[in-house]
């Protein structure tokens, strides 16, 4: 890529959304079509790394769950190295509580909030209160003392929440009619992974995962749909009126 065009792409090691269809959507869907048309019955796959969310619950989604992924995780207790996900038995001390509210319901709209490293504030929210999106359903800590980057450990614990998060959406989806699911994530980069594997390409409904920057005055300003073509995939926020 020349140059410019990386510096156009790129501030700080942070992607702006200018152009990102060409730089970045396009390639990742072709290297993945690459990947699967590859694999065979013995191939194994790893997953490791720190991207933007929106992209790598994209690049999960492409994959899906039909090959197996090995997945490592940053470790931040330990020189910032990558280790495989653990695969000990879930000890059940990480629970995700889920709290459903619907303002409007004839949406078919619903904003959907998993939150495992970090709580999301409902000012930081403030950019998805329009007219479109009726219902929304968070999964926050119910001990807030364990909200962590690495509070996500095993595989087990991985399926078990994302089975809780998906049953309770796909409730919600089919008794709701929803149409659209605006995915907010404040989680691990692996977790990210795991959780966008399980999202049926025919049965659930578009996704758009949004990315978050608290430099920007509406925190989630864009985001990438995960059933779009790459050069309609990224939507961006319009400024909302107070």
């Amino acid at each position: 890529m020349p140059e410019s065009d990386t510096a156009t792409l790129l501030d700080n090691w942070y992607i702006k959304d200018d152009n990102i269809e060409t730089y970045v959507i396009s390639p990742e869907k072709i290297t993945f079509n690459s990947i699967l048309r590859d694999c065979d019955e013995y191939t194994e796959l790893f997953y490791y790394g720190i991207a933007h969310i929106p992209l790598i619950f994209r690049a999960g989604f492409q994959i899906g769950d039909e090959g197996k992924v090995r997945l490592l995780h940053k470790d931040r207790n330990e020189q910032s190295v990558f280790k495989e996900i653990s695969a000990e038995a879930d000890n059940y001390t990480i629970e995700l509580k889920g709290h459903y509210d619907s303002c409007n319901k004839a949406s078919k709209e619903m904003l959907v909030v998993v939150a495992t490293s970090f709580p999301v504030s409902s000012k930081d929210l403030e950019v998805f209160k329009n007219n479109n999106i009726g219902h929304e359903l968070r999964f926050e800590m119910c001990n807030p003392s364990l909200y962590g980057v690495d509070s996500i450990f095993s595989y087990a614990l991985m399926n078990r929440l994302r089975t809780g998060i998906l049953n309770k959406m796909r409730e919600i989806v089919s008794s709701a009619n929803i149409e659209k699911i605006h995915l907010v994530l404040s989680t691990s980069s692996d977790f990210t992974f795991f959780l966008s594997q399980g999202f049926s390409k025919y049965h659930d409904p578009e996704i758009i995962v949004y990315q978050y920057d608290r430099s920007d005055s509406q925190k989630y300003p864009w985001g990438v749909s995960n059933k779009a073509l790459p050069t309609s995939a990224i939507i961006r926020q319009t400024s909302q009126e107070h």
